[in-house]
């Protein structure tokens, strides 16, 4: 669960800031599988943004089709346990990219089976 301050609305409630640190692109995949998860668990968006210690509305842009990147991606993977989303790529030397572009069609496979591999041990061990 992320922390923020909560501010004064001025009308006697309180609302959360938007969550800080890196944005997460978001695939439309990734969204449905939040709302399959939410409705798997009964949970509901309001019952989501308390747990991520967002305000509702919060989620509710992050699900909608044209919102493509979001700061609390990483907590409502992490509190809904669903993988993060599969369009972020990370910043590649060129000397790597390089090394990926010339292998063979086979070689190109099993490097994708063992990123495969990869994603799946970290997402275990993500998992309490």
């Amino acid at each position: 669960m992320i922390s923020v301050d909560c501010m004064s609305t001025g009308s006697g409630g309180t609302r959360k800031p938007y969550p800080e640190g890196r944005k997460r692109e978001m695939s439309p995949e990734w969204k449905q599988a939040v709302r399959d998860r939410l409705t798997l668990l009964g949970r509901t968006q309001t019952w989501l943004a308390e747990q991520v210690g967002v305000d509702k509305s919060t989620i509710t842009l992050m699900l909608k089709p044209d919102q493509v990147s979001s700061s609390a991606v990483d907590d409502v993977s992490k509190v809904l346990e669903i993988p993060l989303p599969m369009t972020e790529i990370d910043e590649i030397d060129s000397e790597t990219l390089d090394d990926l572009r010339q292998l063979e069609s086979p070689d190109k496979e099993q490097v994708r089976a063992l990123i495969a591999m990869l994603r799946k041990l970290r997402d275990q061990a993500r998992k309490p």
